[in-house]
């Protein structure tokens, strides 16, 4: 079973996450943590095999959170959400060691997609319902 992490703090964003991706990938655990302490210290306790996480929230960004979780585990797939159109926001992903990066409002087969692309080089298989 595949164990995902979702990082916001917009917690209607966790939520339709949680959601969407408990219809369509059910064989996947889904966690999601409103704050970067919060995610910071799940990680310390459950292994993941996958992270999404926003890049604006208060305190500790999602570059920092890419950095500490790339140190912690460097070939854990990290996507990057964010809801501004910024070419250099996509190429400090990649040399931060970003899995991609996703734009808000997200389409939702193409990140079902991702999602699956990067838990399968993880040998995790998510149930393709």
């Amino acid at each position: 079973m595949a164990r995902l992490l979702i990082i916001d703090d917009d917690m209607a964003f966790l939520h339709a996450m949680s959601e969407m991706l408990g219809r369509h990938l059910p064989d996947a655990h889904v966690d999601v943590s409103g704050s970067a302490a919060e995610a910071l210290y799940l990680i310390t306790i459950h292994q993941y095999d996958m992270v999404m996480c926003d890049i604006e929230m208060p305190h500790v960004d999602g570059f920092a959170m890419l950095s500490r979780i790339k140190h912690k585990d460097p070939q854990k797939p990290v996507l990057l959400v964010t809801g501004h159109v910024d070419d250099t926001l996509e190429q400090a992903a990649r040399d931060g060691g970003a899995a991609g990066l996703i734009r808000k409002p997200m389409e939702r087969d193409s990140v079902l997609r991702q999602l699956r692309s990067l838990l399968s080089t993880r040998d995790v298989q998510p149930d393709d319902r």
